[in-house]
């Protein structure tokens, strides 16, 4: 995600709520260097921010995804 740390990309930030646990996780949906979607999992620890998973979409985020970068014209 260099390219998107090199603001030349953008990424679909999003939160996530897990009702069992009651913790929150900060959800970032964008693209590899090479173009391959992929979703990130971060959590807050304090000061700090720990990710805690990262995984290529599924085909119907991959859609989801593509119809939101679509709409993206900024």
């Amino acid at each position: 995600m260099n390219v998107w740390l090199a603001g030349r990309q953008r990424v679909w930030l999003r939160t996530a709520g897990d009702p069992v646990t009651g913790l929150s996780s900060l959800v970032v949906w964008g693209r590899a260097d090479d173009g391959t979607p992929l979703v990130v999992y971060a959590r807050r620890l304090g000061r700090d921010i720990e990710v805690y998973n990262a995984e290529y979409l599924t085909a119907d985020q991959v859609e989801d995804f593509e119809k939101w970068e679509a709409t993206r014209n900024d």
